[in-house]
């Protein structure tokens, strides 16, 4: 069984993605696509995102990938590898999967999504976790929403990105 894999993210324009385990911005209308994009999937994580969220999110299933095999966490799934995620997806019948971070989380995913869902938010500041780089001709563009900047918040734009 072939897993589909995508990437949920929110990145500022430098590609900046978090500080000291924190996101950089609040957006709540990212937050209710990250809500709808999610919702009722496994998401796949790694340890120090999990833990800058605190808690497993309700309706999906965490999936904690992390180095550190002593590592439990409650109501989650945790897990060592790419393969073992893979094993256990196929397993449970799964059929898709959302990458949700953090930077070594969406590096080692890549080159399996086959969609991205990219928040690009007009930010730009200190930061020390990064999305990766990718290759932009890969890529299709399927759908842009653009958000203006609020009275409490940043400009951004909402796109969703196939793999060519």
């Amino acid at each position: 069984m072939v897993i589909n894999y995508f990437i949920v993210a929110g990145l500022g324009k430098n590609r900046e993605l978090g500080l000291s385990n924190e996101l950089l911005w609040k957006l709540p209308e990212d937050l209710k696509n990250f809500k709808a994009l999610t919702i009722g999937k496994s998401m796949i994580m790694g340890r120090k995102t999990f833990e800058s969220i605190g808690r497993p999110l309700p309706k999906r299933e965490t999936i904690i990938l992390t180095r550190d095999h002593s590592y439990k966490q409650d109501g989650c799934v945790v897990l060592h590898s790419i393969d073992e995620i893979e094993n256990y997806l196929t397993q449970s019948g799964k059929t898709e999967a959302a990458i949700v971070g953090g930077g070594e989380i969406y590096q080692l995913y890549l080159s399996k999504c086959s969609k991205m869902y990219l928040s690009f938010v007009d930010f730009e500041g200190e930061a020390d976790t990064f999305f990766p780089s990718f290759d932009a001709s890969l890529w299709s563009e399927d759908s842009l929403e653009v958000h203006p900047a609020g009275e409490s918040t940043l400009s951004w734009k909402f796109v969703t990105l196939s793999r060519k």
